[in-house]
């Protein structure tokens, strides 16, 4: 069904949802039109769902293309609400607008197929996913300039996700939200990102309550910074609330930069756990973590639950502080390990953490062992723990000494260190 948007500021008015069957797509895009999502506008409120009110309501299977989306006057609606459906019959948006909804931008309730879309100035979130079914959602941009997928200033999150969802975004920008830029609740499936922006959100720019977040680079790097709350964070602490949560920051071969945490108010990366019965570690390779308050990177869970973590060819010189806290609750499953090529302290006289690059946080008050293999510190090696740049023990790690130390710990046992090159 194709609507003629050839004059700038096409609005499209109905008195009751716009319906778009299964197997039909609406658009403006045929030959000879410019397929300007800010051609065409269409208008419209009313029931779509229980509960639920929408301009346009897609059935499984039907389509929108290349038009602009927006409630008319009346009670809270949603933009669009896409109805659940078969992987083959998702609903699809293509290189559509949705704003000035009076609820969330875009509700999904089952399997939904995105690509080039923006969702902004709504009053709910700019896109809410929610299913107790298992369903995919696909969010990608083609990475062309201006054609990625944007959730911005939205009166709540960015994206909400929440239920068994699986979720795979690529060019995925998620800025300037009133919560958070993405909340994540999805404890038996998984979210996997690449070439994400998440910056200015008022609160965490990545949240994941339950779940694994995996960030891939693509053709470029995340960027997640200046956000309100940290980063990322990644469990809530509560095992009453979270019972599986884990980040994976995949590599780039040689690259400290596949991903860019920085100068987030919370803190870049902060891992409160639980992680779940298998305790399987959450792995940290090639990012940067610049000119965060507090901490780069901290792994601090609240309960006994165990965190394991990985970091390979990672940079945590220039931070609050310090750069890296590791806490550990249990003498059994609690692993810190630092595979190689890790930046803890710059050897060039350049600006470091304030304090401390590492601090060690014993809380379980048994004797452990931390495997720290040619990594980099600023100090000529701060291993073994006899060396100058290792001091013990502090009182807390929020409470530093006034001078540089590169490995502070507390708690009344020191770590026994496994090194095979410090340098």
């Amino acid at each position: 069904m194709h609507v003629r948007g050839q004059a700038t500021g096409r609005v499209y008015s109905e008195s009751a949802p716009i319906i778009v069957p299964s197997k039909v797509t609406v658009t403006s895009d045929y030959p000879g039109a410019s397929a300007l999502a800010s051609w065409v506008t269409l208008s419209a409120n009313g029931m779509c769902a229980t509960g639920i009110r929408c301009a346009v309501r897609l059935e499984g299977g039907g389509s929108l293309i290349a038009v602009t989306v927006t409630p008319s006057t009346g009670p809270a609606a949603a933009g669009v609400l896409i109805e659940a459906g078969t992987p083959s019959t998702s609903g699809h948006l293509q290189n559509v607008v949705v704003r000035g909804a009076t609820a969330s931008g875009i509700v999904a309730l089952g399997h939904a197929r995105l690509n080039d879309v923006t969702s902004r100035n709504n009053a709910g979130h700019g896109l809410e996913l929610t299913s107790s079914s298992n369903v995919s959602v696909s969010v990608v941009g083609t990475g062309l300039v201006g054609l990625r997928n944007v959730f911005t200033a939205n009166g709540r999150s960015g994206i909400s996700v929440v239920g068994r969802i699986t979720v795979n975004g690529t060019y995925v920008e998620v800025t300037q939200n009133a919560e958070f830029g993405a909340f994540i609740d999805t404890p038996f499936t998984s979210t996997a990102l690449s070439m994400v922006i998440v910056s200015g959100n008022r609160l965490d720019g990545l949240y994941v309550q339950n779940g694994q977040l995996t960030l891939t680079p693509f053709s470029g790097p995340s960027t997640i910074n200046t956000n309100g709350g940290a980063g990322i964070r990644v469990g809530s602490g509560d095992p009453l609330v979270t019972t599986n949560s884990r980040l994976t920051l995949n590599a780039t071969v040689g690259s400290r930069t596949a991903h860019s945490i920085s100068a987030n108010d919370g803190g870049g990366v902060d891992l409160r756990g639980p992680v779940g019965l298998d305790g399987g570690y959450s792995i940290v390779q090639s990012t940067t973590f610049t000119g965060n308050a507090g901490f780069g990177l901290r792994v601090a869970p609240t309960d006994l639950t165990p965190i394991r973590m990985r970091l390979w060819l990672d940079d945590f010189s220039r931070n609050g502080t310090p750069g890296l806290i590791f806490r550990r609750v249990t003498a059994a499953n609690d692993d810190l390990v630092l595979i190689g090529d890790t930046i803890f302290g710059l050897t060039d006289g350049g600006s470091t953490n304030r304090t401390t690059a590492m601090c060690l946080d014993n809380a379980s008050g048994a004797p452990w062992t931390l495997d720290a293999e040619t990594n980099f510190w600023s100090v000529r090696c701060p291993l073994p723990l006899t060396d100058a740049g290792f001091q013990a023990p502090v009182v807390s790690c929020a409470q530093p000494p006034a001078t540089y130390r590169e490995i502070l710990y507390t708690g009344p046992v020191a770590p026994i260190t496994a090194v095979t090159t410090c340098r």
